[in-house]
């Protein structure tokens, strides 16, 4: 039906929305007395003519119609033929309208409505609206109007005429909007409706049985099936329709599924002393977390040497991880204490072990280093991840001595001098 009257209004002033028509000045219902006094107005926001009052914000949608009723000369309206009714059943017809205005230069008449028709039978004029607000405004209020009616015919050209209430459009004239206009059954007054129920999330594999109410006539679901239930078994949006009096009633739901618990908390590691992991079992939806050790958050800091597991429950049940974090084995350096060295004197400083690497302070990455100078020496010694370091001062010290001879030496086994020995 192109109820939200969409189009592209900014073309011209004549043009009319998608599946409409415009009423003809030679129809009984129509006041204008000339052809160019019966074209309605495809309207938005930005024109098509707004000195004319032909611009302004729609109800829904990108565009809608305006209709002018003035001079006795111009009476535009808005029809379509609609198919599908059944004789003798009530339907309403709804709107939404707004007063438009012609132009700000005029009276600017506040108040109108719209007649509507089913052929060239007028079925009611709506409730009077009244606005403030001059043409050129994007702030034109809408108000919901309804005529109920009684189909004599499976087709009716439905009609919408601009109405003024008093008698200023002889010689000022009422633009009326409409827009959002819809036809539904009327279902009699206390019948029970059919009701799915509220949208609803299930757990992977769970069945849910929709079913409505004993008596139902005319049930039709989403699938084409026509039994008095339906079982849901994957997600989706699930409908049925029945028949109540005239009217075709639907209702809907909305059924989400969502997997069962899964928490992951990677694999295994091996840390250096020290070093503590983070295990991590954040998971959507869960409702607890219990822990190996008690504790009962979605993370839990573990130190190496043992294994961990956690319990995670959501209402789709609970799910178990574990994870063991191993003690790597950490290297062991020692240089020693700090050294003195005589001047010209070599010394090794050695951080061997099997597998290790090593970094020296000089930038050599050999086992050993060696030294003359004095200064600051280290290591850093590394196994797998894990590391060790040591240093170790070295001062350089002068050690000349002078050699003192005996001058008496008889080596003669008597006892007294018989060794040569250098005295410092």
């Amino acid at each position: 039906m192109n109820g939200n009257l969409e189009g592209p209004a900014a073309v011209s002033s004549s043009m009319i929305p998608n599946g409409w028509q415009a009423v003809s000045e030679n129809d009984p219902i129509c006041l204008a007395t000339a052809s160019y006094g019966a074209t309605p107005d495809l309207t938005d926001a930005f024109g098509p003519a707004y000195a004319n009052g032909l611009m302004g914000n729609p109800r829904s949608g990108q565009s809608f119609v305006t209709g002018l009723m003035a001079f006795g000369s111009h009476h535009e309206g808005l029809q379509q033929a609609v198919s599908g009714f059944t004789v003798g059943c009530t339907y309403t017809i709804g709107l939404y309208q707004t007063v438009s205005k012609q132009m700000n230069s005029d009276a600017m008449d506040p108040t109108g409505s719209w007649s509507v028709y089913a052929d060239n039978t007028l079925l009611g004029v709506t409730a009077t609206t009244t606005s403030n607000e001059p043409a050129i405004s994007l702030n034109k209020p809408w108000e919901m109007r309804q005529v109920t009616f009684t189909a004599m015919a499976t087709t009716h050209t439905i009609k919408f005429m601009p109405t003024d209430d008093d008698a200023e459009w002889v010689s000022d004239g009422v633009r009326m909007g409409i827009d959002s206009v819809w036809i539904e059954s009327s279902v009699p007054g206390g019948t029970v409706l059919p009701h799915l129920g509220n949208d609803t999330t299930l757990c992977a594999g769970a069945l849910l049985q929709l079913q409505v109410g004993a008596g139902a006539v005319g049930t039709v679901w989403q699938d084409g099936s026509t039994g008095p239930s339906f079982t849901v078994s994957g997600p989706g949006t699930y409908w049925v329709q029945v028949s109540v009096g005239c009217a075709l009633v639907r209702d809907s739901i909305v059924v989400a599924y969502v997997q069962g618990p899964s928490v992951d908390l990677g694999p295994d590691q091996t840390l250096c002393p020290g070093l503590t992991a983070t295990l991590d079992a954040t998971t959507s939806g869960a409702t607890s977390y219990l822990w190996s050790t008690g504790a009962v958050g979605a993370q839990v800091l573990a130190p190496p040497g043992g294994t961990y597991w956690v319990d995670v429950s959501t209402t789709c049940g609970t799910v178990r991880d574990s994870v063991t974090i191993a003690l790597a084995p950490a290297p062991v350096v020692d240089l020693g204490g700090d050294r003195a060295l005589c001047t010209g004197t070599l010394l090794v400083l050695d951080a061997e072990q099997p597998g290790a690497g090593y970094l020296w302070t000089d930038g050599s990455t050999g086992p050993t280093l060696s030294v003359m100078n004095a200064g600051e020496y280290g290591v850093v010694v590394s196994l797998g991840d894990c590391l060790a370091s040591d240093a170790v001062s070295v001062t350089v010290v002068s050690c000349d001595f002078e050699l003192e001879l005996p001058n008496v030496f008889t080596p003669n086994g008597s006892g007294e001098n018989d060794l040569f020995v250098p005295l410092r």
